[in-house]
């Protein structure tokens, strides 16, 4: 490797690596599994390659996804059964309000979330991630409280 660029031969990419992306606000993960197939079906001739991702991350979210290649797809699954660990900033008693949309991600995201994983998938979430989102709640039903009041 050098200037970091890392040197990949077809065979490597349909044997199966897997690539960590930053990812981007903004972005979907299938927006990304979409610009990486591409990238990898023009560079290398290829007519047919998976390219598959291991958890999806919110549009408005950043952070790490993990993306596979060629037979790494199937380890997919593997690399979703780790711990994993969430990170979110909430103010609360902020004077601005965030608009409709970030609201409802934000409390999909943090509620509905983890339950849905729970429910669907059987992941379980870390205590701190349901803690977290119940304070989410909390807040928005306050908030809500606090207008009809007013």
């Amino acid at each position: 490797m050098h200037n970091n660029q890392l040197s990949l031969s077809k065979k490597s990419i349909e044997e199966g690596i897997v690539i960590l992306i930053n990812k981007e606000k903004n972005w979907t993960s299938f927006d990304v599994v979409k610009k990486i197939k591409n990238l990898i079906r023009a560079k290398f001739d290829l007519k047919k390659i998976k390219v598959g991702h291991a958890g999806t991350l919110d549009p408005l979210a950043t952070g790490l996804l993990i993306i596979c290649t060629g037979k790494y797809t199937k380890k997919i699954s593997k690399i979703q059964d780790l711990q994993k660990t969430y990170t979110r900033e909430i103010t609360i008693g902020a004077k601005t309000t965030p608009s409709a949309l970030v609201g409802i991600i934000m409390l999909t995201e943090a509620i509905l979330g983890p339950l849905w994983a729970w429910l669907f998938i059987n992941e379980t979430p870390p205590l701190v991630v349901l803690v977290g989102g119940s304070i989410v709640l909390f807040a928005v039903v306050l908030q809500f409280f606090n207008r009809k009041i007013v």
